[in-house]
């Protein structure tokens, strides 16, 4: 063969090539043009009020949910509405410093899952289970407590300064497994001035020139990573614009598979958590966990209240325990355990004499029954459904809780309530003619 034609045939391949690359290039400009006209794939969070948040930065809490915030996220999932009362609650009523003569009142503290992101105010499990208390004839309030981007050590901090605003009977904390990922032990936190948790943080004061030779201590660093996450939090509504909404949606239908789901979060760095025998770092977090809801029953105890906790399951507990997917291996090997967070804490607690009321069993028996969705699968938080499957399971738990929460009140809250499941069945009863209506 001759150095001509053989070099002419190099140059059709790289030409063939070259167009080839090219063609898929336009292909996938098309499609990510299609999809952004179609199904666009992006966040907008509109903010009503003053201020570009929801949150206000705090020096001791990081952060604070602003008093009188309104805004209106859109995200291909759901449309949501947040506003929050002049306590710096997402709650519709105002509370008095104490609650009214035969009332008990429950505070709720937790993270965005206690908040309700993702979910417009009706629809969010702290009102559920209060509407369907109440529908069962207990005197009783929840002050809905919840802020996004907290764990459990914050969540003890801000007991602190609730507890003394509203003198709760009975504190309900909903634990969900990304506590682990970043609870950090309390440390002298618990001695600093709180101050009004849903005040706007006095303006900083500025830091003196650090010495070329300092370390900072550990608690110094631990505290700038604290203020780094909440930075973040406070700056997460203007960043939810994805490089790419082909990407984006193709990782929705991924996600719409539960054996994939579940193995593809086994086998990241959080997997390590959700196994029998945690060892290293995942065993350091249980110990650090568990320190601090003693701290957090104490803190109650101190306030003459009592602590319950309840425990959300991540979505792929959900799918293992439903039996939708099987056990994946985690990065380390050992199968992924949907019951290790339950099994783990749920003994700490009992030995605290802390009620300790799993939700796994209620949510993984309504999605092995219905096969509906409970979550949003990319966002991650309850979805309506979710948020009604949670309501009923609490208020079919609670009132043996309530009941038993104060001897002297004992008799009285008896003969207020009824059978835990009776509660439960009507709540999904009335859920279930909720929907019909809807439709």
């Amino acid at each position: 063969m001759s150095a001509p034609n053989a070099g002419g045939r190099w140059l059709r391949r790289l030409r063939d090539a070259a167009l080839i690359l090219l063609l898929s290039v336009v292909g996938l400009l098309l499609l990510e043009g299609l999809v952004r006209l179609v199904a666009p794939q992006v966040r907008v969070t509109a903010h009503r009020s003053v201020g570009e948040t929801l949150g206000d930065a705090h020096p001791v809490l990081g952060h604070v949910l602003r008093a009188g915030a309104d805004s209106v996220t859109r995200d291909p999932e759901f449309t949501a509405r947040y506003r929050t009362s002049v306590q710096g609650l997402r709650d519709r009523a105002v509370y008095d410093p104490r609650p009214a003569p035969g009332v008990t009142r429950v505070l709720v503290l937790g993270d965005s899952f206690t908040f309700g992101e993702a979910s417009d105010y009706d629809a969010i499990w702290p009102v559920r289970l209060e509407s369907a208390l109440r529908a069962e004839g207990l005197a009783i309030e929840l002050v809905k407590s919840g802020v996004p981007g907290y764990d459990t050590r914050k969540a003890l901090l801000l007991l602190r300064a609730r507890a003394a605003q509203f003198a709760p009977d009975v504190v309900l904390h909903l634990f969900v497994p990304n506590d682990l990922f970043t609870n950090e032990p309390v440390g002298d936190a618990l001695a600093a001035p709180i101050g009004s948790p849903a005040a706007p943080a006095a303006p900083a004061s500025p830091a003196p020139a650090p010495s070329e030779t300092a370390t900072p201590a550990p608690s110094a660093l631990s505290a700038q990573a604290a203020r780094s996450r909440d930075v973040e939090t406070l700056r997460q509504a203007k960043r939810r614009r994805p490089p790419s909404h082909l990407v984006r949606w193709l990782q929705r239908r991924l996600l719409g598979v539960d054996a994939l789901y579940v193995r593809l979060y086994a086998r990241s760095m959080r997997g390590g958590y959700f196994v029998a025998a945690p060892t290293g770092a995942s065993a350091d977090a249980y110990a650090v966990t568990a320190a601090l809801l003693r701290a957090m029953r104490d803190e109650a105890a101190r306030h003459g209240a009592r602590l319950v906790v309840a425990s959300l399951p991540q979505q792929a507990q959900l799918f293992v325990a439903a039996d939708t997917a099987d056990a994946a291996p985690t990065a380390s090997g050992a199968s992924f355990d949907p019951d290790a967070v339950d099994r783990q804490l749920g003994a700490a607690a009992a030995a605290l004499d802390v009620p300790w009321l799993a939700l796994l069993p209620a949510l993984a028996a309504d999605y092995r029954a219905h096969g509906e969705d409970l979550y949003h699968r990319r966002d991650g938080h309850l979805n309506a459904r979710g948020n009604a499957v949670v309501a009923a399971a609490l208020a079919a738990q609670l009132p043996a809780v309530l009941a038993a929460e104060s001897p002297m009140r004992s008799a009285v809250l008896l003969g207020q309530i009824m059978d835990g499941s009776a509660i439960a069945q009507r709540a999904v009863a009335r859920e279930a003619a909720d929907g019909s209506n809807a439709g």
